[in-house]
């Protein structure tokens, strides 16, 4: 099972206003939380971002380390309220699904 942290903090999740800057703020707030889980992370799957659809919205997290399992929460959107519950093996075929997505849509 996983255990889910939050960014530290001086990794501030921005705020919305001004509207017009808030995306590109939101990206840099987001790369900022995936090199700090490479770079402080026990796992060569270090910063990988997994997603998952939460009602309307989207919930973000981070691979900090993979034994144990360990998640940072991308602050900016919502909770994924079964993310506790990922095992090392979910985790990996959550990256991996990621990645085919990012490849298919061109992100």
């Amino acid at each position: 099972m996983a255990t889910i942290s939050l960014p530290p903090e001086y990794i501030i999740v921005p705020d919305s206003d001004p509207v017009d800057t808030y995306p590109q703020r939101v990206e840099a707030y987001q790369q900022s939380v995936a090199n700090y889980c490479k770079e402080n992370g026990q796992s060569p799957y270090g910063g990988a971002k997994i997603k998952f659809p939460v009602d309307d919205g989207l919930a973000i997290y981070y691979v900090f380390s993979l034994e144990p399992a360990v998640l940072i929460h991308d602050g900016s959107g919502d909770e994924y309220p079964y993310a506790s519950r990922l095992t090392m093996v979910d985790i990996k075929q959550e990256i991996d699904s990621v990645d085919v997505w990012d490849t298919l849509l061109g992100e």
